[in-house]
Formats: C-alpha cells, sequence, structure tokens
C-alpha cells in the first residue's frame, strides 16, 4: 500500500511541478510582452509551446524520480493523464487558438512526459554504472 501511496504521489508532483512551471512562465510571458486577453500573438503561443514542452519534461523526470520503482512506467502514466487533460482543454479552447498549437499542445507534452522520464532513467543506470 506504501508503493501505491508514493506512485500517487510521485504522480501528483509531477502535475504539480508542470502547472506551477506553466504558471509562473505565462505570468511573466504576459507582463513581459505586455499581453492584454483575447487572440494572443503567433510569437507568445511558440514561447508558450516552449516553456509549456519544458515544464512537461521536468513534470515527467520528478515523476520518475520520485516513483518507488519503474520509472519510466510512470512516466508513461503521466503522459496518460496529461493527454486526457489536454483532450478535455481542447473541446473547452476549440476554436479559440489556431489549430496547430492546439494539436501542438495535445500531442508533444505527452512525449516529453516519456521523455523527462527516460532522461532519468538514463541518469539513474549512468550512476549505478559508475558506482
Amino acid at each position: 500500500m506504501a508503493s501505491f501511496l508514493r506512485s500517487l504521489a510521485a504522480l501528483f508532483a509531477g502535475l504539480v511541478v508542470m502547472f506551477v512551471m506553466v504558471i509562473g512562465c505565462t505570468l511573466f510571458a504576459v507582463w513581459l510582452l505586455h499581453l492584454k486577453s483575447g487572440h494572443p500573438a503567433p510569437g507568445y503561443l511558440a514561447l508558450n509551446v516552449a516553456y509549456s514542452l519544458l515544464a512537461a519534461t521536468a513534470g515527467g523526470w520528478v515523476t520518475a524520480r520520485l516513483a518507488p520503482r519503474r520509472p519510466l512506467l510512470h512516466g508513461v502514466v503521466l503522459a496518460g493523464i496529461v493527454l486526457l487533460l489536454g483532450v478535455l482543454s481542447y473541446h473547452g479552447y476549440h476554436g479559440g487558438q489556431p489549430g496547430w498549437y492546439q494539436a501542438l499542445m495535445l500531442i508533444a507534452p505527452f512525449g516529453c512526459n516519456i521523455g523527462g522520464a527516460y532522461v532519468y532513467r538514463v541518469q539513474q543506470a549512468r550512476r549505478l554504472a559508475t558506482s
């Protein structure tokens, strides 16, 4: 049971890392670019994609790092949760943002979550090989 709770905590921590990074970067970008409400400029959308994918990678890494075992599997589960949240978000914002942006933000974080978990797994293997 403790292992299951640690798995849930690892997933939750990965989501929190992602949310905090995206919200913080979004607030900074809006302030920096002096954006008003309405349709965001293409430059902002590109910046948003960059830091969102970085956040997804970090979330996958943190989830894998905190996982009690099988870090890559935890990254895949996180990716599934993020994909589900992305589908729900897509339906909420459909038509309010460019199609390329919505498609990219639906699919790319999935791979970045897994990529972050994979990076941790490689780092872990290297540490084990050198010790």
